[in-house]
């Protein structure tokens, strides 16, 4: 398991597919912006807000569902499942992230594709 806590420095997340990561990434976020959209092939991400505010969007397809976190709330987004967190109220994230890859985009790319598909 690796873990992180504090902010990671630039090239962190990209560079995590390059790790023998066999399990999980555990680490605590402080939460200031919205993310970009990631995806998790390798199994499911659990998200624990300690504190502040946060929305989870996930991409179903058809259809953006949107889950509100509030401190104290978990979720656990499935695997597969493209996702990004919109803040409301900056926070603390606890995660355990599936390891050994993640997928990223940026929101604009994200939409695009969307578009695309349809």
């Amino acid at each position: 398991m690796l873990c992180v806590h504090g902010h990671a420095k630039p090239g962190f997340w990209p560079s995590l597919g390059e790790r023998r990561l066999e399990g999980r990434l555990l680490g605590v976020t402080h939460m200031r912006r919205h993310s970009g959209w990631e995806m998790h092939p390798d199994g499911d991400e659990v998200l624990f807000l300690l504190n502040g505010s946060l929305e989870l969007a996930l991409d179903r397809g058809d259809e953006t569902e949107v889950v509100a976190l509030s401190e104290g709330r978990m979720c656990v987004v499935p695997r597969g499942v493209w996702h990004r967190l919109l803040v409301r109220e900056p926070g603390d994230l606890l995660f355990a992230t599936p390891g050994p890859s993640t997928e990223q985009r940026s929101v604009r790319e994200h939409k695009a594709l969307q578009e695309s598909a349809r």
